[in-house]
């Protein structure tokens, strides 16, 4: 059973993507066809070496300070709005 399955996922994928292409060339020209395949490949190596030199990481991590310095921020300025004058 799962040999069959896996021979259908690659059959459909195969297949899908040979619509792609098919379809792609008579609408567009091959680099067109090209350069959409490749940005997102390249996207995920980038993202794979930046994981792996731990930039992003860090990069999480400061946007995750900054998150929250805004949420303490909005909880000071709705703590001043709700003081009694």
């Amino acid at each position: 059973m799962r040999i069959a399955v896996t021979f259908a996922a690659c059959a459909l994928i195969w297949g899908s993507t040979f619509l792609a292409i098919r379809f792609g060339n008579e609408a567009t020209p091959p680099v067109w066809g090209i350069a959409i395949t490749a940005n997102p490949i390249s996207g995920c190596a980038d993202l794979r070496v930046a994981r792996r030199c731990g930039s992003f990481e860090a990069e999480q991590k400061a946007r995750q300070k900054a998150h929250n310095d805004r949420a303490a921020l909005r909880r000071k300025a709705l703590a001043q709005r709700q003081r009694p004058a």
